[in-house]
């Protein structure tokens, strides 16, 4: 739930910056807000992840907008959805010389896992030509992620609700125009750094962010 509230929260942020940024982007020459829809793959940093899930390697969907402070840079915002299924490991262990030691491994019940990655920070935008445009883009990572691991008979082994966690994220985009039409594609690979040694930040939860996606300006916008 608190993924589901903190969604909500960047769509009314999205919802804001279009309400009181409409006037000032009808008057502001060549700058447009825009906002893209994406989708595409992240590689989780987890140790162990590929375990239980098979792969580090899943699925993810999400938008993000841009507010222009110039023709080439933007207030950048990012909202990302990563989830997996996969079949826990179930470890027995015997008491050998006073110690725990592993001894056999299964697999069996079912296991969930659910991230969301929320970035917020700068784009700047290079112009190549009016057909494409390259970016580099980067700032603050917060995440939410919520798993349970549940054995066959409905007991559960694992269960984490709504763990938050701080970072920082750095990327870039390759974005492909259509002369004068207000739609563009784009690529965009990004890595997600949750840093140790600060306080409520902790490095498990980044990863890799390979995403394809289509982003809508309002406005005529600067193409070169």
């Amino acid at each position: 739930m608190r993924g589901f509230r903190s969604f909500s929260f960047f769509l009314v942020f999205v919802l804001i910056i279009f309400a009181t940024t409409s006037s000032q982007a009808q008057t502001s020459n060549l700058k447009s807000p825009f906002i893209s829809l994406h989708s595409g793959i992240f590689i989780t940093s987890l140790e162990n992840f590929s375990k239980t899930y098979d792969s580090k390697t899943g699925l993810v969907i999400g938008l993000g907008l841009g507010l222009p402070f110039s023709t080439r840079t933007y207030l950048y915002g990012k909202a990302t959805y990563f989830s997996k299924t996969g079949v826990p490991v179930i470890g027995t262990y015997d008491l050998v010389d006073g110690q725990w030691i592993l001894t056999s491994e299964k697999r069996e019940g079912k296991a969930e896992y659910k991230q969301w990655l929320f970035n917020g920070g700068l784009l700047v935008k290079i112009f190549i030509d009016p057909e494409w445009t390259l970016g580099i883009n980067g700032g603050i990572t917060y995440s939410t992620v919520k798993e349970e691991q549940k054995n066959n008979d409905g007991t559960v082994g694992i269960s984490v609700s709504d763990l938050s966690a701080f970072g920082l994220f750095i990327g870039a985009q390759v974005e492909k125009n259509f002369g004068n039409s207000p739609f563009s594609v784009f690529f965009e690979p990004q890595y997600n750094y949750m840093a140790t040694g600060f306080p409520f930040i902790n490095s498990q939860f980044g990863g890799f962010n390979f995403n394809a996606g289509i982003r809508f300006y309002f406005k005529e916008r600067k193409l070169e």
